[in-house]
């Protein structure tokens, strides 16, 4: 859907002019209208990515995860969550090691 969107808007270039925009609290941005040399260059980018791991596979994530619905339901403090992911990801580091 994004892809379609962006294409939509290729070619729409005149004269290779940028558009600038100027934001209220003085920060500007200016582009332009994507080319479709972009697009493939973005593409090609995309098909090369592979990920440094899956979340789903990451026990040390699977323990955060875990461990912070407590903190988020209300059942335990702060401070509480987090002694328990530092000590139970030290023991899995300990172990795993």
């Amino acid at each position: 859907m994004k892809l379609h969107i962006i294409a939509h808007y290729v070619g729409k270039r005149p004269n290779d002019r940028y558009t600038r925009r100027v934001y209220e609290d003085g920060w500007t941005f200016t582009f332009h209208t994507i080319t479709w040399d972009e697009i493939n260059v973005i593409l090609d980018l995309v098909k090369e990515t592979t990920p440094s791991f899956y979340v789903e596979d990451n026990e040390i994530i699977k323990i955060i995860n875990k461990e912070a619905g407590a903190y988020y339901s209300g059942q335990k403090g702060v401070d509480d969550v987090i002694s328990i992911i530092q000590n139970r990801v030290q023991l899995y580091v300990n172990e795993n090691s």
